[in-house]
């Protein structure tokens, strides 16, 4: 069962610079077909949150075990000359655990 993520780790963040226009770029992350191109190993489980063509957040999963989430905002904007600066963070999450996780407890006698 995927648990809803309830804090992060330290994030990587990463910013790029494309001669492509932002429509392209934003063209690239936002439609499945061409993310899963350049982004492959990932399930996206959920989109959390979109700002059409600026900024989109998604929550995924790794597919090789152990199955790590994270949180991937894709930011994108005009760098002024045609161009896109295009921006990408990345946030590990840490699965919330249930306090009573319904596991019984057995001890044994020596």
């Amino acid at each position: 069962m995927n648990e809803a993520p309830s804090r992060s780790e330290p994030q990587l963040e990463f910013s790029f610079e494309f001669e492509a226009d932002p429509d392209k770029v934003w063209k690239a992350i936002s439609v499945e077909a061409f993310r899963k191109r350049w982004l492959p190993d990932q399930n996206v489980l959920e989109v959390l949150h979109e700002t059409q063509r600026e900024q989109l957040e998604l929550l995924i999963e790794e597919t090789e075990p152990p199955h790590h989430q994270g949180i991937v905002t894709f930011s994108v904007r005009a760098n002024g000359r045609g161009g896109t600066i295009f921006g990408i963070v990345h946030r590990r999450t840490i699965a919330r655990v249930a306090a009573n996780d319904a596991v019984p407890r057995m001890l044994l006698a020596a």
